[in-house]
């Protein structure tokens, strides 16, 4: 299980986590979706949580019906972590003493909250000094 707190340094497999995962979804959503690498594991360098968030960008008429397909995958909704405009799923993968967790925001493509997470994201990707401060924070 993950300590909420604990800070851990980056590191360099995050990335291929991040890609598993996408096929993972990809499998599992289908065609009509973006998913895009967000958080602060999505930025070279910087320490964080350890936790893969994964932003999945949709046409509105069809967040709904992803739900039962992301349930069906193993990602569990979290219903009070979510907003009207950010469903929010949770997945856990052991493996032997490995743990790592993933967290899926469905969100309307190229909505509020997706414009507002693609710009941190790369706010910190552009700006090095920046991301540093960030992290010690």
């Amino acid at each position: 299980m993950i300590d909420k707190y604990v800070f851990k340094k980056y590191d360099s497999r995050y990335k291929f986590f991040f890609f598993k995962e996408k096929r993972n979804l990809q499998k599992c959503l289908g065609k009509n979706v973006e998913i895009e690498h967000v958080g602060s594991t999505a930025v070279k360098g910087l320490g964080g949580k350890g936790i893969i968030d994964i932003l999945v960008g949709v046409k509105n008429k069809l967040i709904q019906s992803l739900i039962h397909k992301l349930e069906k995958s193993n990602y569990e909704f979290r219903e009070k972590a979510s907003t009207t405009q950010r469903l929010f799923f949770r997945r856990d993968h052991k493996k032997g003493k490995s743990f790592r967790r993933v967290h899926v925001h469905l969100v309307r493509l190229r909505g509020k909250d997706w414009q507002e997470m693609i710009a941190f994201r790369n706010f910190l990707l552009e700006n090095p000094e920046k991301s540093k401060k960030y992290g010690l924070i």
